[in-house]
């Protein structure tokens, strides 16, 4: 099933958008950990955006755990503290739903090591 999503002008098979979203991931910690808090939740909030409209519970997660951290980082603790409980939620919610694809295993693991 094609994905198409209004920054991209082509679409998108679902592997490939799991893809993009967790490149976007990996550049907002990046970002984050290099000092640019603007850049990093910019693009930590293109992939949740991204992720809603994938409709993939643990990329939910994962993209709301980034927020987490980035806004940990900025010693905002509420804000922290309200993405990582929904962090948890959408985890939760994937756990009892679906088993975990391999493309969503290689997407954490290449991420991993770009950070």
């Amino acid at each position: 099933m094609p994905f198409k999503y209004p920054h991209y002008t082509k679409k998108y098979s679902k592997a490939n958008t799991f893809n993009i979203i967790y490149y976007t991931l990996a550049k907002a910690e990046y970002y984050s950990s290099n000092g640019q808090p603007s850049k990093a939740l910019a693009d930590a909030q293109s992939a949740l955006s991204m992720s809603m409209e994938l409709n993939d519970s643990m990329v939910i997660s994962d993209a709301n755990q980034t927020l987490s951290n980035i806004y940990l980082a900025l010693n905002k603790n509420q804000q922290a503290l309200d993405y990582a409980i929904q962090s948890v939620n959408y985890a939760n919610t994937f756990q009892s739903s679906k088993s975990v694809s391999y493309t969503h295993l290689r997407a954490h693991e290449t991420r991993g090591n770009l950070v």
